[in-house]
């Protein structure tokens, strides 16, 4: 392993502010009698921005809660959220490498990505960074799929995944928590937490440090770049590690029975090595900061105001074991001078014990959201809200713009009418730079006999270019980036049928969406406006419990196809057609055990769709032993059969390898 920068620092936290717009004091709606069930269903709020359960919502979601993370061992939110339906991942390497997700066959930049209701993600790329989000600081994720623009705005096209943070405990004493592991590749992590409530308020810290030496995350070939898009000069066998350490925070406090004040932040900072002859390390930092103020009157109505704050930092490093001084060729942006120990500076890079800083992409989003919900009667209520985003750009990379401002202000009506479900929703957002949109949703549901249901939704949806797209500065004479790029714009429909029972629920999704003025690369590997393409797919999940079993399988299909331009008819890139996921899961007394099979088809990583990656199945293995209501320890088997496989061209995925983790869970 490299010598690696010195650990990131968390800086100074601004106070902040505990949970998010969204995730808290909202009332539930009662259910009739009929409705009533001994079956727990988990509150979700990131489909309509209000308090629903699972079976109300007319929008297909996934909610994953910390059981179930636990009950999985998984040890990174990849890891949860790849066997999520309509969910596929495409990972450059190991921990903390770049990884892409694509929900529903859209791209990564069409899925908005909350932390406790903040919108997070770079301004520069577009994107969050999830591979930096520690699973430690996670409470619940929840997944909607389809467009959500009508409430979101931007990026909301394939749909919407909402993070929460942990928070307060239920008890009214101080709950701590606690886990270490250890596993290959020299792994180890450890978090702690605690948290408190009383009738007051309450109050959750949540601590975690993790590390690996990783391995080698970029298998070279001779061309094109020698694989992995560098140099062959720069490759390297070395293994690629990665280090993360987090803090979480979220308070309350109840100052009146209609009036409560809520706050909180999070900070994931890690450090990562690659490959590469520019830059082969980069420190990077997530954080988000929110303080919410909270109103609300005997369930007739409520108000929430959110100030928030999104950071996402990176910071570009090139160690002294790679000498870079390459023949310029076209890729190359500029040129380092030699290595040279014992100096403070060279040529206006700072020199960190054996690294040289390259660039910095450092980005701030700041938001104000209001959000008000009138409840008209238990089975319908109204809700309108408005909100300002201003994304700015420090970078030691001029941009010709480094400031946008967007505004929206939405609405949402629902409705129950004895067994039918209606909701509309309408959003005008005005970008800065590309003018006023209006999207828009309507859903509908219909309760039948016997636990079933029918579902149809449609809605409109668009995505505004990255600042990267439109003013990343050119390589040399050759541009990089199109100030004329056009927004994305989207409809999408989706048709489902569900069934719930005591001990077996499944669910069945049709969905269909076309995209217009799609950013695709040309052949000059320059964004345009060149494409539409038609995306249509099918989800199957089925779960079911008895005998202290319990197993879950889960089918993705998906076509994602480009309808016009040179690459007209080919698949778009990295979307394996279908995805398979069966897990099952047993307890005997104090003892459990769980097995998960996953499978994914093969896909293609070019647009031109001539080099393809191999579909693949891998088998996970996993027991635990609770010691006492408290204690457990685990132990986890991944990719058993040592499966060798790619979900990025020339970048290999982790072979054989295991966790161990000793955990005491509050009860």
């Amino acid at each position: 392993m490299r010598n690696s920068i010195a650990p990131n620092k968390f800086g100074v936290f601004s106070l902040a502010a505990g949970a998010a717009l969204l995730s808290i004091a909202v009332f539930v709606k009662h259910a009739s009698a009929a409705e009533a069930s001994d079956k727990p269903l988990t509150i979700l709020i990131t489909a309509s921005r209000t308090a629903e359960t699972v079976d109300e919502t007319l929008s297909p979601v996934t909610v994953i809660t910390r059981d179930e993370i636990n009950e999985s061992q998984a040890n990174s939110v990849e890891e949860v959220l790849r066997t999520v339906l309509g969910v596929h991942l495409s990972s450059n390497g190991g921990a903390g490498q770049r990884t892409s997700l694509f929900l529903r066959g859209t791209e990564p930049n069409h899925t908005l990505v909350l932390i406790d209701g903040v919108k997070i993600g770079s301004a520069t790329t577009g994107l969050a960074q999830i591979e930096h989000l520690p699973l430690a600081q996670i409470e619940k994720i929840e997944v909607v799929r389809g467009p959500r623009s009508s409430l979101y705005g931007s990026e909301a096209v394939g749909g919407v995944i909402q993070i929460f943070t942990r928070r307060g405990g239920d008890g009214d004493e101080p709950t701590p928590r606690f886990a270490v592991s250890g596993g290959s590749h020299n792994a180890a992590a450890v978090e702690l937490g605690i948290s408190d409530r009383g009738a007051a308020g309450w109050f959750g810290v949540n601590v975690a440090a993790s590390h690996t030496a990783g391995f080698n995350a970029c298998a070279g070939s001779a061309s094109p770049f020698a694989g992995c898009f560098v140099p062959e000069n720069a490759l390297e066998t070395d293994a690629d590690g990665h280090q993360n350490n987090s803090i979480s925070a979220r308070f309350g406090v109840n100052f009146t029975d209609s009036f409560s004040l809520e706050g909180g932040l999070l900070n994931s900072a890690s450090e990562t090595e690659f490959d590469g002859v520019h830059q082969n390390m980069v420190e990077t930092d997530v954080r988000q900061t929110n303080l919410k103020f909270i109103w609300q009157s005997s369930g007739e109505w409520e108000s929430l105001l959110l100030f928030s704050e999104a950071e996402d930092k990176s910071q570009n490093y090139v160690d002294c074991d790679v000498q870079a001084n390459p023949t310029p060729n076209s890729f190359s942006r500029d040129f380092d001078p030699p290595c040279v120990t014992n100096v403070v500076a060279v040529d206006d890079f700072d020199r960190i014990r054996g690294t040289r800083k390259r660039g910095r992409f450092n980005t701030e989003r700041n938001q104000i959201q209001w959000q008000g919900t009138v409840y008209l009667n238990p089975d319908s209520h109204f809700t309108v809200g408005a909100e300002r985003l201003n994304d700015r750009v420090r970078s030691t990379t001029e941009y010709t713009v480094e400031r946008r401002e967007t505004e929206g202000v939405f609405g949402l009506y629902r409705n129950q009418l004895g067994a039918h479900d209606i909701e509309f929703a309408l959003r005008e957002e005005d970008n800065e730079q590309f003018g006023a949109h209006t999207t828009g949703s309507l859903g509908w549901g219909r309760k039948l006999n016997g636990g079933n249901r029918l579902t149809a939704s449609y809605g409109t949806a668009f995505a505004a270019p990255s600042l990267n797209e439109l003013y990343f500065p050119p390589n040399g004479n050759r541009p990089t980036s199109n100030p004329n790029l056009q927004p994305e714009t989207s409809k999408s429909l989706d048709v489902g049928v569900a069934h719930t029972a005591d001990n077996f629920d499944a669910s069945l999704h049709f969905y269909r969406t076309e995209i217009d003025n799609l950013i695709a690369l040309d052949n000059m590997f320059v964004p345009q406006n060149i494409a539409e393409a038609t995306i249509g797919g099918a989800e199957l999940s089925i779960a079911a419990r008895g005998a202290g079993v319990a197993w879950s399988a889960n089918f993705s299909y998906v076509r994602a196809k480009q309808a016009t331009g040179a690459n007209k008819g080919n698949d778009l890139t990295l979307r394996p057609a279908t995805k398979f996921d069966v897990d099952v899961s047993d307890r005997v007394g104090r003892f459990s055990w769980g097995a998960n099979l996953y499978a994914q088809d093969a896909s293609f990583d070019d647009s031109a769709n001539t080099r393809e990656l191999n579909g693949f199945a891998t088998l996970d293995l996993r027991g635990a032993l609770q010691f006492n209501k408290n204690w457990s320890f685990g132990l986890k088997l991944n990719n058993v059969l040592d499966k060798e496989y790619e979900t990025a061209a020339y970048f290999p995925q982790d072979g054989r390898n295991w966790t161990a983790t000793l955990r005491y869970t509050p009860q």
